[in-house]
């Protein structure tokens, strides 16, 4: 059976793209294992009803085919597998040396091959200050089977030589072989335990002290935290807009049609798993270090960002059921630190013919303010032409873009333009007088706002700017003035929910709020016990998991829009 398993490594081959963590082929391989029946060849006919339960043994044998990681409890699990058919009568006493000389013997080198292949990442290790990287039984066994050799010593792992020599028949050996294939450097620095352990005087020590070793790591009750995000793309974009290798292209993101061409892929934006030892204590600190500029949670109807927040606790035994909970997180980024930050402001200037004007606009503003304030000053030639009125409002622009081996392509913006407000200037105004224009912020919707303003957002396929738009209309009496319209960039953001009302959180919401700045860094859980149901963790209370961020404030590129006017007749 295990010769078959490897065979199947042949079949899914790793894939030659750069991947981060893991080589993805492997879930491939975990596909078809998870498909096979092959126990049914293996086992004795009386032994077929216990297959569905002594599979989910089996399959979680070989590592985790969503983290694409291997550690010693995928090895356990292979053991209870052992374990399991020889509870219920398939293998004599007879037959349990053979099982770890063998059988286990023969699963070490399957599994040692997979995590070359398809380079697994270790799962829950200690780091340097661990016995090793992926195994540990091998280490229980092994030095169970050197108890009383007449001329190998534990300091023997410490030769090379006899190391090889002694590798083919011996496990632990054929362990220290392995590291030493794998790892470079002084033994000393990549395996400081296995280094100190080899000064003990006997195998039987050696074995004590393992067996104690095992039996205190699996009886620890761990807590696995694991956050992910992701962001995707869903739309149909007209194929006029997109580049002719786009359009032509047959590929897993692209279905061409005649008229539009359907863009559909995703992203990881992040996967950070983390390990805690639970001590019994009801609150629990941990913190998450994530990537920088990690975009907030949104869902528009053609592109999302989520994350996610699982918690797995393992009760003490080696068979003990585990308890996930796992729940959606909303991830908030604020642009400004304070209410009392001092916002800068960009000039603008222009000049047509007979109008002359200059235009004071913030780069940013926070949205709790209610309303956007810019300065204008203007020169005319009063003989021609007056200012009748301005209009002014706010543009919203949501931008898709998807990359391609070219680069990166954007397709063209949706508008949405908010009601506008209208600025009269007095009537006896003069070329040094500055008009102060206002226009609310949309924050409420109404039946004649229907929708609300958004903040700026950026990732990897959707950014959502926002601008403001002045159209100034003339009264001429002896030529006809067409309307002046202009534009200018501008950041619609918030500050941080500590410092004023947070619009954005509803605290009945079923999902977590998360904030970038948050004080709180805990996870509370109840008490376990034997007999309680599984926990789960409710929002609100005492009882809601928080992750703090620990993200540095940033605020985005000020990216200049050319400013528009309207040509003028001559």
């Amino acid at each position: 059976m295990l010769d078959t398993f490897g065979s199947w490594i042949d079949e899914f081959p790793p894939l030659d793209n750069p991947q981060r963590f893991g080589n993805k082929a492997f879930r491939s391989w975990t596909a078809k294992l998870a498909e096979a029946n092959i126990m049914t060849s293996v086992l004795s006919e009386d032994l077929h009803d216990a297959i569905p339960e002594l599979s989910e043994y089996l399959n979680k044998g070989f590592g985790n085919e969503t983290r694409i990681d291997y550690g010693s409890g995928h090895e356990l699990s292979f053991a209870a597998w052992l374990a399991g058919i020889a509870l219920l009568g398939g293998f004599t006493p007879d037959d349990y040396q053979a099982i770890v000389l063998r059988i286990f013997v023969k699963y070490l080198e399957l599994v040692r091959k997979i995590q070359t292949t398809y380079t697994l990442e270790p799962a829950g290790s200690h780091g340097v200050w661990g016995l090793d990287d992926h195994q540990f039984l091998p280490y229980v066994w092994g030095s169970a089977q050197l108890i009383n050799h007449a001329r190998l010593l534990p300091k023997s792992i410490l030769q090379r030589d006899t190391v090889d020599a002694f590798a083919g028949e011996y496990m632990y050996f054929r362990c220290i072989q392995y590291i030493l294939q794998v790892k470079r450097g002084p033994f000393f620095e990549h395996s400081p335990m296995l280094n100190d352990i080899s000064s003990v005087f006997s195998w039987n020590k050696v074995n004590t002290g393992m067996s104690k070793m095992y039996v205190a790591e699996i009886k620890w009750t761990r807590i696995t935290l694991h956050f992910t995000g992701k962001a995707g793309l869903n739309i149909h974009a007209p194929s006029s807009s997109l580049p002719s290798d786009v359009v032509n292209s047959q590929s897993d993101l692209q279905e061409s049609s005649s008229a539009t061409t359907h863009l559909e892929t995703t992203v990881t934006l992040c996967d950070v798993e983390k390990e805690l030892i639970f001590t019994h204590e009801k609150v629990i600190d941990f913190g998450f270090y994530l990537p920088p500029y990690l975009p907030p949670s949104i869902r528009t109807k053609h592109a999302f960002v989520e994350y996610s927040l699982s918690v797995i606790c393992s009760s003490s035994g080696p068979f003990s059921k585990k308890q996930k909970v796992e729940k959606p997180v909303t991830v908030c980024r604020h642009y400004l630190p304070s209410p009392s930050s001092l916002i800068p402001s960009v000039e603008y200037h222009g000049v047509r013919e007979w109008f002359e004007w200059s235009a004071e606009v913030p780069k940013a503003t926070a949205i709790e303010a209610g309303e956007i304030v810019m300065a204008l000053r203007w020169s005319v030639e009063k003989e021609l032409v007056e200012v009748d009125r301005i209009e002014f409002c706010i543009e919203e622009l949501e931008t898709y873009r998807f990359s391609t081996k070219a680069g990166v392509h954007n397709l063209p913006p949706m508008v949405t333009q908010f009601p506008s407000t209208v600025y009269h200037p007095p009537t006896f105004s003069n070329s040094s007088e500055t008009h102060f224009i206002r226009t609310p912020i949309p924050l409420v919707a109404t039946k004649r706002v229907s929708k609300t303003i958004r903040t700026h957002h950026f990732d990897p396929f959707l950014e959502i700017s926002h601008r403001v738009k002045l159209q100034i209309h003339f009264i001429a009496s002896t030529t006809t003035a067409q309307p002046l319209e202009l534009e200018f960039p501008i950041i619609i953001t918030d500050f941080p929910p500590n410092t004023t009302a947070d619009y954005f959180v509803d605290p009945l919401s079923p999902v977590q709020s998360v904030s970038t700045i948050s004080d709180s860094s805990m996870i509370s859980l109840p008490p376990t016990s034997a007999s309680a149901p599984p926990t789960t963790i409710q929002p609100g209370g005492d009882e809601v998991p928080c992750v703090d961020l620990d993200l540095p404030e940033y605020t985005p590129r000020y990216e200049s829009i050319a400013t528009t006017s309207s040509a003028v007749p001559q």
